[in-house]
């Protein structure tokens, strides 16, 4: 009837399943993409762009034609005031609070999953307690039938002793 308590510690799977936990763990994720990109936004960027044509009536122009729309463009910020070190600045500070966040949310996950382990097992010694109590019970009650049997007492005794007795079996079915 009873059951072992689960094992001390806790696997990290069980914490990772926790709804809670995912979402947290999700914005922290989020977060440290921003900060990149942010970050990413500071430097100078290349794009490449062609174009060919197959108009042209010489092998000669059709390659000059060629080089000509062969274009690199060099995007780079040179006077911005800070603004783009300010954002960086920014999402490396929301990335801090989503990761404070996220310790805060498993210290939590972890003490509210060891409270329950313990009234848990709390739970079951008292089962255990209640269990020996009914059969102490069903002892006496047994040995009080006997002696009203017998004329040794009157069934008052008998009749308290039962009260007892479901008395502990519903204190049981309660817990």
């Amino acid at each position: 009837m009873i059951q072992p308590t689960p094992q001390a510690g806790l696997p990290s799977s069980l914490l990772a399943n926790r709804p809670d936990l995912r979402a947290a763990g999700a914005r922290l994720f989020a977060a440290g993409w921003s900060h990149a990109a942010a970050q990413s936004a500071r430097f100078p960027r290349f794009s490449f762009t062609a174009s060919r044509s197959y108009a042209a009536a010489e092998r000669e122009t059709l390659y000059d034609d060629w080089i000509e729309n062969l274009a690199v463009n060099l995007s780079m910020p040179i006077f911005d005031a800070g603004a783009r070190a300010a954002e960086a600045q920014r999402t490396q500070a929301l990335a801090d609070e989503r990761l404070a966040s996220y310790y805060e949310k498993v210290l939590t996950a972890v003490g509210e999953v060891e409270d329950a382990l313990a009234k848990e097992e709390q739970a079951w010694k008292q089962l255990e307690v209640i269990a020996t109590q009914i059969q102490l019970s069903s002892q006496v009650l047994h040995e009080s039938t006997q002696r009203y049997i017998n004329g040794a007492s009157d069934f008052t005794l008998v009749l308290s002793e039962e009260l007892n007795l479901i008395n502990h079996q519903r204190e049981q079915i309660l817990t």
